[in-house]
């Protein structure tokens, strides 16, 4: 956000003080920061609900003290959100399957062509899901 007070800083500079005060006045008169009207961390699941959690909801100065600390609980919720889907992801790849249903197959032989499991991590679902 970029404010012009320059013209009415300088009336009244002027107005006040002469001359020098119309020239401080409109030289000291712009202002420019940055703000921040919403910051929250949406939560999609797969049951289709969603939750959200909301951090600003106004508009905040970027520089200010209370923004820097919201901001700091922000990413610490991100990092922790962060290493529940890393290990719930992991989590699912690992547990026993509680279907046979062969379009499993593909999707754990993209995992495996991605680099996300081991050829013996394959084998082994390959073999539960087509009962062998």
């Amino acid at each position: 956000i970029k404010k012009h007070h320059g013209i009415t800083r300088a009336v009244v500079g002027g107005a006040l003080t002469g001359g020098t005060g119309a020239v401080v006045g409109a030289v000291t008169g712009g202002k420019q920061f940055s703000v921040v009207n919403k910051l929250a961390i949406q939560i999609f699941f797969k049951n289709n609900k969603d939750y959200q959690e909301l951090f600003i909801n106004k508009k905040m100065k970027t520089d200010s003290s209370q923004y820097k600390k919201i901001q700091e609980d922000f990413n610490r919720l991100s990092s922790k959100l962060d290493m529940i889907i890393s290990t719930n992801s992991t989590a699912d790849i690992k547990s026993p399957s509680s279907s046979n249903n062969p379009d499993d197959l593909i999707k754990f032989k993209s995992l495996l062509d991605q680099g996300m499991i081991t050829q013996e991590e394959f084998e082994a679902k390959k073999k539960e899901i087509l009962g062998l």
